[in-house]
């Protein structure tokens, strides 16, 4: 169940910031395909844990009549808290689209890497900061087929989401760099490399 989430998250990332949903639609058809990274990360300093949850997807995006087109998105999630003192001293949830394909994904899920730079915003803070991407997971894992189905039917929204997945467990290492830190000084803890096919059905959902 974690892993099909996860990957609800990451496509409806792609759907959001690539093409988001026009309230004056009556109804709205989407299909996605392409592929994910995802990764986390476990790391202990003295009293500072740092979680980091990065997840990034390439692929083309089809909103119905029209054309598909290229759709790149990142989202990362990085958290610093104080065990000692128990205060939360860091926390960023960003997501960002990229202009450019920035996710270089084997097609048999073997491999993939990811470079790039974000701006993102410590909403503890206020305070903005650039933070380098320099990525690379590597498959571990059997690849596993599997399907996903959701469907809402109510009085004043239907949500149809039907989605067929190739997963394959991974290992990965790199570095999420500020101008003081890096926040990815361990391996990864888990994650996985998707290649997804979906098909999305939003109807009277305003």
């Amino acid at each position: 169940m974690k892993i099909l989430i996860k990957l609800s998250f990451v496509l409806a990332l792609v759907l959001v910031t690539i093409q988001p949903y026009t309230t004056a639609q009556a109804s709205s058809m989407s299909k996605f395909k392409g592929e994910s990274a995802v990764a986390f990360f476990v790391s202990v300093d003295g009293c500072i844990q740092t979680n980091v949850d990065l997840y990034t997807a390439e692929g083309m995006v089809k909103e119905a009549p029209g054309a598909p087109i290229p759709a790149s998105s990142i989202n990362i999630y990085i958290s610093q808290y104080d065990t000692c003192s128990g205060t939360q001293i860091l926390f960023v949830d960003a997501i960002a689209d990229q202009p450019e394909p920035a996710l270089q994904i084997d097609p048999k899920l073997g491999e993939a890497s990811l470079n790039t730079t974000l701006t993102v915003t410590d909403t503890l803070s206020g305070y903005t900061f650039d933070i380098a991407i320099d990525m690379t997971w590597t498959g571990i894992g059997p690849l596993r087929r599997d399907r996903y189905n959701f469907h809402l039917d109510g009085q004043d929204c239907r949500i149809h989401d039907h989605t067929n997945f190739v997963e394959r467990a991974i290992t990965a290492t790199g570095s999420v760099w500020s101008e003081t830190q890096n926040f990815t000084p361990d391996p990864s803890v888990g994650g996985w490399l998707i290649s997804t096919n979906s098909h999305f059905l939003y109807y009277s959902c305003n």
